[in-house]
């Protein structure tokens, strides 16, 4: 097995982001990937020296949308130089004639990639943007060998204290304390919220704010419970989920959430992780 601490030096030698070691760590931990073929949703950005000369996989193939002018292409531009970018229509064509095979589209459109193929599926902070989730579950399970494992690793999620996951600007995101007031987006309504961040961010950048937190399409809005419930009705027999990067939640502010989210009660965890068989 690929020990943790090798892992560790080999992400931060190849610049892989904290993140994406930690949730390789937590799956390397569990499942050698030795000769495995492993299927990436979303990521897409992983060095093929960690991928093959590292961890030892046999085939890496992912599914990301990668859009023009995004900040994969712009902060990565070399890595998907050299390894190209295939759109997901092509993808039935060329399994098993790449090592490397990234393609462009969404994880539910992969409906003629062949059952059982992968021997594990990987996913790195993407769940929460999946928006189509159940129709993607279906596709990961069918793509799946039978003995296979699906692993997510997702955050920040909706029901978490940052879970409108915004990024307007270098002042205005999810990773600035403070930016946006803690749960406000499950608090506030979308005028109230308005209201607030013009205050310090003025007309148009509180209106931007707005629009990302309450309405793009960039994230899906589940609570922790909700893709439990996604996973039982997609079928899979072993469900083993976790919370991570858990904050603690005042029993005040757990009442005023659970009054105004009913039926919900995990609020204190930023992201979930979980396997899947």
């Amino acid at each position: 097995m690929y020990r943790s601490d090798a892992l560790q030096s080999d992400c931060a030698r190849l610049g892989v982001a904290p993140y994406q070691g930690q949730a390789l760590a937590q799956l390397l931990d569990r499942i050698d990937l030795k000769e495995k073929r492993v299927l990436e949703v979303g990521g897409s950005n992983l060095p093929r020296e960690l991928l093959f000369d590292a961890i030892g996989a046999r085939e890496w193939v992912s599914i990301d949308i990668i859009a023009e002018g995004s900040y994969q292409l712009l902060q990565q531009s070399a890595h998907y130089k050299r390894e190209g970018i295939e759109p997901l229509s092509k993808g039935a064509s060329m399994l098993g004639k790449r090592q490397y095979l990234i393609l462009d589209g969404a994880i539910e459109n992969a409906r003629d990639l062949p059952t059982g193929y992968f021997d594990v599926i990987l996913s790195i902070t993407s769940f929460e943007h999946i928006l189509a989730l159940a129709s993607a579950l279906a596709q990961m399970k069918r793509l799946l060998a039978p003995s296979g494992w699906i692993f997510t690793y997702h955050g920040p999620i909706w029901s978490s204290y940052c879970g409108h996951h915004i990024w307007v600007d270098d002042e205005i995101n999810f990773n600035v304390e403070g930016a946006i007031p803690d749960f406000g987006h499950l608090l506030h309504s979308p005028p109230a919220m308005f209201n607030l961040l013009r205050r310090t961010y003025g007309d148009l950048r509180a209106e931007r704010a707005v629009l990302q937190i309450y309405h793009q399409p960039r994230i899906n809005r589940l609570f922790y419970e909700d893709y439990l419930t996604y996973f039982e009705l997609a079928g899979f027999k072993k469900i083993n989920a976790a919370p991570y990067a858990r904050k603690e939640v005042s029993p005040e502010l757990q009442r005023r959430l659970e009054a105004h989210h009913s039926g919900y009660h995990i609020f204190d965890a930023y992201g979930m992780s979980a396997f899947l068989q």
